[in-house]
């Protein structure tokens, strides 16, 4: 049951890690062209200075971090104009961040609930706009905050990328051999995503990358938290992050956006006892 109530902070490493991790980029200078969110969080105003979107694989990740590095976080099962409730066990979560990585308040503990509405789509432009509330609860202790009157306009959504050509990812999890039946790849403030999932799309290996990552070795760790990060969904209730790991760029064609290399991790989940060994990766990505 805990991977359920901590869906919310691992469901959105298969959409955008980026949005935790590189948030200082050139993109994100103007927080006008990136849409606007506010609330009232525990009775004080709140407002961020960049929000985005995306939709992948059937989610929908949406991310508003304030000057300060607090966070609303939404993560949802589909993709339209309606209400997506949250409450124990739900697909659809919300989430509060009073600092950049540190504990979230979330919708799917015991006694939390939210509700997004979302309001309207802008297809040609990419942008949603909505509103939204939630009660959240701090797992490790039970504190709760109330987010209330929660307004997201003209959010400019990323939507789901088209698989190219020859990508692939292949790794050995536990000592058996996976391949995944899509590879897909796009760059979103600065970093690239990669996500490698199964027919259905319930397993995912994802590796997050600077833009300007050259060849070479680098570390690997909690996408949250790392320059380097991955993470492995083993269903679509287990969500494990990199704890440990290896990448190995072995080229970067930047010009023409080709990236390919190797890599191993230990993962974990971010809260319970779930664990996994990926070993022996390999990938190629046009992104």
């Amino acid at each position: 049951m805990k991977t359920q109530k901590n869906l919310v902070l691992l469901a959105l490493l298969t959409l955008n890690l980026c949005f935790f991790s590189n948030c200082n980029t050139e993109d994100d200078a103007s927080p006008d062209a990136q849409g606007q969110m506010s609330a009232t969080v525990d009775g004080e105003a709140w407002e961020s200075e960049m929000a985005s979107a995306s939709y992948l694989q059937g989610r929908l990740g949406l991310v508003g971090i304030a000057s300060d590095g607090s966070s609303i976080i939404f993560s949802l099962d589909g993709f339209g104009v309606g209400q997506y409730n949250s409450s124990e066990g739900s697909l659809n979560a919300l989430t509060w961040q009073e600092t950049s990585g540190g504990l979230a308040y979330i919708t799917t503990w015991e006694n939390a609930s939210g509700q997004v509405n979302i309001e309207s789509i802008n297809e040609t432009d990419s942008l949603l706009s909505g509103t939204f509330q939630f009660t959240g609860i701090l797992p490790t202790t039970g504190a709760t905050v109330e987010v209330s009157d929660g307004i997201f306009n003209n959010i400019k959504y990323t939507a789901e990328t088209t698989v190219v050509g020859d990508n692939f990812l292949k790794v050995k999890i536990d000592g058996a051999l996976w391949e995944a039946q899509q590879v897909a790849g796009f760059v979103v403030s600065g970093k690239i995503n990669l996500a490698a999932t199964s027919a259905d799309a319930s397993k995912t290996v994802g590796l997050y990358i600077p833009e300007t990552a050259t060849a070479g070795t680098y570390d690997l760790g909690n996408p949250l938290l790392a320059d380097y990060g991955a993470q492995y969904n083993a269903d679509s209730q287990t969500f494990l992050v990199a704890t440990s790991g290896t990448l190995k760029i072995t080229s970067h064609d930047r010009t023409n956006k080709i990236i390919e290399g190797t890599f191993s991790f230990e993962a974990a989940e971010f809260v319970g006892s779930a664990a996994a060994s990926l070993t022996e990766g390999s990938f190629y990505l046009a992104y």
